[in-house]
């Protein structure tokens, strides 16, 4: 039996106006990592599937796609090796707030 095809998760921004974009939030629960307003224009960073990009597209705001998060370029941008060899704390990690 293959082995399920692996589900694309898609890095969106969509824009436009407040109220339309308030009134889709409703009727399509998603979590916004980034909200920015700009007069009335709101710009909201998401991750979504394929089926809700699709529903995203049918509300008339401005739908961007701007990356598959599980795409295989993006595998240079990960760092191999320990980070933490030696005892040594990478920068920004674990760094005590005086």
């Amino acid at each position: 039996m293959p082995a399920p095809k692996a589900m694309s998760v898609l890095r969106v921004q969509v824009n436009g106006p407040e109220r339309a974009v308030r009134k889709v939030l409703v009727a399509h629960p998603l979590e916004p990592q980034q909200v920015a307003f700009e007069g009335d224009v709101v710009s909201l960073l998401l991750f979504v599937s394929e089926e809700q990009l699709h529903e995203l597209g049918r509300t008339g705001l401005r739908v961007r796609v701007l990356f598959d998060s599980r795409a295989r370029d993006r595998r240079g941008q990960v760092g191999t090796g320990n980070r933490f060899e030696g005892g040594r704390i990478p920068p920004g990690v674990g760094v005590p707030v005086r």
